[in-house]
């Protein structure tokens, strides 16, 4: 049977040998410390009493749960203490100590822990963040299913990588490496050409040509006629002209500064 040698102190003491809860409450030798020669009984009774009976009510509780209380062992006493005030937990009790090594993973996929509350899992994890469906980038030519498992294809290359969503859907393709503008997509522009006039001017001409003449009996004559003449003034005027177009309609190409990695797909 479990036992306690606590007492409380002053157990019997009349009320008028020991000073009241409000005397106590402000007495400056309990606030300060006593003062040898000073301290009266009745300040002295209450507060072993106070201490010893707090002791005496913990030893009790220790004897009730089957626990020694004495002050010759303080190892002991600690451990009866952790032992009286953890009474279980979860079904379990303490050890002799007083300690309770409990592992609160029951199960893991059906699985109890070991002996030292360790569950051992067949987890492959890198398997696992490795769905169908799921991206690997990877700078050498690798495929990741020699490491990870699984079936991995290559995405195209030369792609460049857009977020799905908002009208893009996952794994769709688009977009093409280059583009032709049409007139519809210059800017708005003139060309200018200028023809200058050459102002009024007229030409010299010269004109040389033979006449035949007739004359009496049938008879006639040529002659041979020189004369130097010049054409009207035009005015100053200008002349139409057409620009010719230029340009070969080549693709336009916009291309970033860019690091080249291999991007795998899982597929199975």
């Amino acid at each position: 049977m479990a036992s306690s040698n606590f007492k409380v102190f002053a157990e019997s003491v009349a009320a008028l040998n020991v000073v009241s809860d409000a005397e106590y409450a402000t007495d400056t030798q309990r606030i300060n410390g006593v003062v040898p020669g000073l301290a009266p009984a009745a300040l002295h009774n209450k507060l072993y009493k106070q201490a010893t009976i707090m002791a005496a009510a913990l030893a009790q509780v220790l004897v009730e749960q089957g626990q020694d209380a004495l002050d010759n062992d303080y190892a002991a006493l600690v451990a009866s203490l952790k032992k009286s005030l953890v009474l279980s937990l979860n079904g379990e009790k303490p050890d002799r100590n007083g300690n309770i090594q409990k592992n609160f993973v029951y199960s893991v996929e059906g699985k109890k822990p070991d002996s030292k509350g360790n569950v051992a899992l067949n987890i492959d994890y890198l398997n696992a963040m490795s769905f169908v469906g799921s991206v690997v980038i990877t700078k050498e030519n690798i495929n990741p299913g020699t490491r990870l498992g699984g079936t991995w294809q290559l995405l195209q290359s030369g792609r460049y990588i857009r977020t799905a969503g908002d009208g893009y859907a996952g794994g769709s393709l688009g977009g093409s490496d280059g583009f032709v503008l049409t007139q519809q997509q210059l800017p708005a522009h003139s060309h200018e050409a200028t023809i200058y006039g050459a102002g009024n001017h007229k030409h010299d001409i010269y004109v040389s040509n033979w006449q035949t003449h007739g004359g009496s009996g049938g008879a006639g004559y040529q002659a041979h006629e020189r004369r130097w003449g010049a054409t009207e003034e035009a005015g100053n005027h200008s002349h139409q002209i057409t620009i010719q177009s230029t340009g070969n309609g080549e693709k336009v190409t916009f291309e970033p500064s860019y690091l080249c990695l291999y991007f795998w797909v899982r597929t199975a």
